[in-house]
């Protein structure tokens, strides 16, 4: 992916013709998920500009990789992770690049079988309903996020516990998986998404176990990896949590309107759907925002935002000088699982498009909370994209800037190609930092 800094500009300035509503073949897309990579350490070459001098450290990415095999894709969701190291030194102008699979029992057993042998939460398997309905669903892929604390690397994913790999070569500890020192059971699933308490130095992080009453743990851990802080929350009702959010009083969750489809369960069950046709967008009542004091002393606080909607990614949240709380968050008015990148079953392509069409468009919408009169002021922008983010010390204080994947046509969801700086004001002004050329099929 390759990318230049075209100053600031309106992002009324950038937005393209029609004609480039999607600028890319599906072939270009398909080619991206479908290459095999491995381990790899090289040294790469600064080909424009420079490594500014004040940049030294590592940048870790985690994604999947490994989902083509028996000619038809996995759904992304189920990719094995793949983690990226790049260390940064910029007063010698250099850049050197490690990466490796993280070695789950999953990834270890399709790898060397070069087959699917796992159903996984997105995929239908080549071979009808009968392997469907025999094939193992649960699959750690630890394929989402990955974040350094404590002198390790954890690679999360959304069904099961992390794993850890050691921050200087990769390698996965042959623990496999990481239960915080006892704190989590093998049933837990630690979501995808941590928070950083830069005040306390801590690393927060979210767990649930079970279906039926759902029990949250939302737990701190220091330094030394010991973990300092424990609040416990326990649901009436399953409820879809991807991340999360924290201020210095609050641990916050927007509760998506999801509900468990029974029809989805038995096509599920069957072999004739993937388990992602559990999840049904329920538009019927309004969503919530979930305010779970950090003392664990003081009573949740749950507010309407009096209409439904579904959040998978947070920039940031803070208590305000007046004691209400702001939270930043992108959302969609309303969601369908199955068509994530493009995922069609069991075929040799994917079609971004498709997963456009399938949703109603990812804005950035502010949410102001008063947790005394228990209401909440809601604002919708227009700002569409993913992924957002802000200075990971400034998580859970007042921010003014973040930043955020887009498509350079504000209309577009996937595939994204610029990054777009956020002014996270409650009326919110755009500007655009970095772009790609989207004519070159390049990526962000």
């Amino acid at each position: 992916t390759t990318a230049t800094a075209t100053g600031i500009m309106q992002q009324s300035d950038v937005v393209p013709p029609e004609s480039k509503r999607f600028p890319y073949s599906k072939e270009d897309w398909t080619a991206i998920f479908r290459c095999e990579p491995g381990d790899c350490d090289h040294e790469l070459t600064v080909l424009e500009g420079r490594v500014p001098v004040e940049l030294n450290g590592t940048y870790y990415l985690n994604g999947p990789g490994h989902m083509f095999m028996e000619g038809v894709f996995g759904n992304p969701f189920d990719g094995h992770g793949y983690i990226r190291a790049f260390k940064l030194n910029g007063s010698q102008n250099a850049c050197t690049l490690k990466a490796r699979f993280v070695k789950t029992e999953a990834y270890e057993k399709e790898s060397k079988a070069d087959r699917f042998l796992y159903k996984g939460f997105g995929t239908v398997l080549p071979g009808g309903m009968l392997r469907n309905m025999m094939a193992t669903t649960r699959k750690n892929v630890a394929n989402t996020c990955v974040v350094e604390h404590g002198g390790q690397v954890l690679c999360l994913w959304e069904g099961g516990l992390p794993h850890t790999l050691n921050p200087h070569t990769l390698e996965t500890d042959t623990k496999k998986v990481y239960d915080f020192g006892g704190l989590l059971s093998a049933h837990t699933s630690l979501i995808a998404h941590t928070r950083y308490d830069a005040k306390n130095k801590r690393l927060v992080c979210l767990a649930s176990e079970g279906m039926i009453q759902p029990v949250w743990t939302f737990f701190e851990v220091d330094e030394s990896n010991s973990v300092v802080r424990t609040v416990k929350h326990t649901l009436t009702r399953y409820m879809y949590v991807h991340d999360f959010a924290i201020t210095d009083r609050f641990y916050i969750v927007l509760e998506s309107s999801m509900t468990i489809s029974m029809k989805g369960l038995v096509k599920n069950v069957m072999g004739l759907a993937a388990m992602t046709t559990m999840l049904q967008f329920d538009g019927s009542h309004p969503s919530h925002v979930i305010l779970i004091p950090r003392d664990g002393v003081s009573q949740p606080i749950t507010v309407s935002a009096d209409v439904p909607f579904f959040a998978f990614h947070h920039f940031n949240a803070w208590d305000t000088c007046d004691r209400n709380v702001s939270v930043i968050s992108c959302c969609y008015s309303k969601f369908s699982f199955g068509s994530e990148f493009g995922y069609q079953q069991v075929t040799d392509t994917l079609d971004p498009e498709r997963f456009a069409h399938n949703q109603s468009g990812q804005k950035v919408w502010l949410f102001n909370i008063d947790p005394v009169t228990q209401k909440c002021v809601r604002v919708e922008t227009d700002i569409g994209g993913d992924f957002p983010r802000t200075h990971p010390d400034m998580d859970g204080q007042p921010t003014r800037y973040g930043y955020i994947a887009q498509n350079s046509n504000p209309s577009v969801g996937l595939p994204f190609d610029q990054v777009t700086k956020i002014e996270t004001a409650f009326s919110p002004d755009t500007h655009t930092l970095i772009t790609s050329d989207t004519h070159t099929n390049t990526y962000t």
